[in-house]
């Protein structure tokens, strides 16, 4: 895909390495924390179809240079990732709220009657 690992827990992808430095994916709420804590972003370059050159954005930033060699901090900053992750994959409703589970579902169902 792009030449780095990517790093991913129950079917999600919530982090990348790449060049040595690691990035975890982000929401607005992330993005703002992180960069405030000196994150830079993972920007893509293109190297092979029409797009080839053409530099692209991405919603990874990198962990901040004090977490990398604080176990705590990255693993703190890697949660955070994971349920950035877990919500883009979360199911969606007609109007963007997650959809109960099946299970759940049926509990109510049950609780009902």
């Amino acid at each position: 895909m792009f030449g780095g690992a990517g790093l991913f827990l129950d079917g999600g992808m919530f982090g990348l390495i790449d060049e040595g430095r690691i990035y975890l994916k982000t929401d607005a709420e992330l993005d703002a924390d992180l960069r405030a804590a000196g994150a830079g972003p993972w920007i893509y370059v293109e190297t092979r179809s029409p797009k080839a050159g053409v530099r692209e954005k991405t919603s990874y930033l990198t962990l901040p240079d004090d977490a990398v060699d604080d176990s705590e901090a990255a693993c703190a900053w890697g949660a955070r990732a994971l349920e950035v992750a877990a919500r883009r994959r979360a199911p969606r409703g007609v109007r963007g709220e997650s959809k109960p589970q099946a299970s759940s579902t049926r509990a109510r169902r049950r609780s009902i009657a």
